[in-house]
């Protein structure tokens, strides 16, 4: 028993199909192609194992990834908040989701950019939003320390 089935491809392929139309048989060559994708799709399948627990410590490898980053940015904030000028605190006060980007690197950019270089040079896979979301968090941490004796 055979199924048809329709696909859906760019005018271009279409256009050098149409040349091969009446040479070879396109049903042929099209099922040969789906064989040959199934069974390498099958041959990685086999080869994986338990998927869902390598899935599993890739997601928890790549949080704690993210959450060393944070932490990085979080103790580099607290850092350069002791240079930081009062309107620098009032501005990060907002919250990141309140803040415009470009105006933030603005702000912060001279300061931060150091931190990219040392930790692109060092490991490619930085996560610049875990870090800066750790940096802005120190310095709104260090601000709230001192800011009821202001």
């Amino acid at each position: 028993m055979t199924k048809r089935l329709t696909i859906t491809i760019p005018d271009e392929l279409a256009a050098e199909i149409e040349a091969l139309k009446n040479r070879e048989n396109l049903s042929k060559i099209c099922r040969s192609a789906l064989q040959k994708e199934i069974e390498k799709y099958k041959r990685i399948a086999s080869t994986i194992g338990d998927k869902k627990a390598i899935i599993q410590r890739l997601r928890d490898e790549r949080d704690q990834l993210l959450r060393n980053y944070y932490d990085e940015g979080y103790k580099s904030g607290l850092e350069d908040a002791e240079n930081l000028e009062y309107s620098d605190f009032i501005f990060l006060e907002r919250g990141l989701g309140k803040i415009n980007e470009d105006t933030f690197f603005d702000k912060f950019g001279a300061i931060l950019d150091e931190y990219y270089r040392n930790y692109e040079e060092a490991d490619p896979d930085f996560q610049r939003g875990s870090f800066v979301s750790g940096w802005v968090d120190g310095v709104n941490s260090f601000f709230k320390a001192v800011k009821e004796e202001l």
